[in-house]
């Protein structure tokens, strides 16, 4: 079967929402460890994210408002904040999109960092570097928080994908998705 992503999720050849019949939406748990429900999670989102950047995830990338607050993403507006998880100097540009990077255990591994104005890349003039990453930090299996369930059901299909992004986008439409770092 052959599927496909739309803004308006993830489709089949047949036209089935998801690409699978049958299948129903991940539970929804605690965000990021907050807590206080979904009613909450508007005002949790404006708290943490820039309007611009809550906008390119949610309109452009297509992730629901769980999946952003379970990955923990924020906008880092002062480069300290930047240096405090790990970044080296020319590393800290603001704002930006800080990305947690999650495996299949609680809590992040480290933190990618996507700048609104980034820096060139060195040896290569006209070309930028998109995400920052603290050295040392090598590739690594991105799990998206809310994916860590489905893992175990050997029944369902998985979605190896390039980027963060990308994996939230298919779990915030209930598939079951892991996240190879882009380059």
């Amino acid at each position: 079967m052959d599927n496909y992503v739309t803004h308006q999720g993830i489709r089949s050849s047949t036209g089935e929402p998801n690409g699978i019949s049958g299948h129903a939406e991940p539970e929804v748990v605690a965000c990021n460890g907050r807590g206080g429900g979904l009613e909450n999670t508007g005002a949790l989102l404006e708290q943490d994210l820039s309007p611009e950047h809550l906008r390119a995830l949610r309109e452009g990338s297509g992730i629901s408002p769980e999946d952003i607050l379970a990955r923990g993403y924020f906008t880092a507006t002062d480069p300290e904040q930047l240096r405090g998880l790990g970044f080296s100097g020319y590393q800290l540009r603001t704002p930006a999109l800080v990305v947690p990077v999650h495996g299949v255990q609680d809590g992040p591994l480290f933190y990618r960092a996507r700048p609104d104005d980034p820096r060139e890349r060195k040896n290569e003039p006209g070309k930028f570097v998109r995400y920052e990453q603290p050295a040392g930090t090598g590739v690594v299996l991105d799990v998206p928080p809310r994916a860590r369930p489905m893992l175990s059901d050997a029944g369902r299909r998985l979605w190896v994908v390039e980027g963060e992004k990308k994996a939230d986008s298919l779990v915030s439409r209930g598939e079951c998705a892991v996240a190879l770092l882009g380059v």
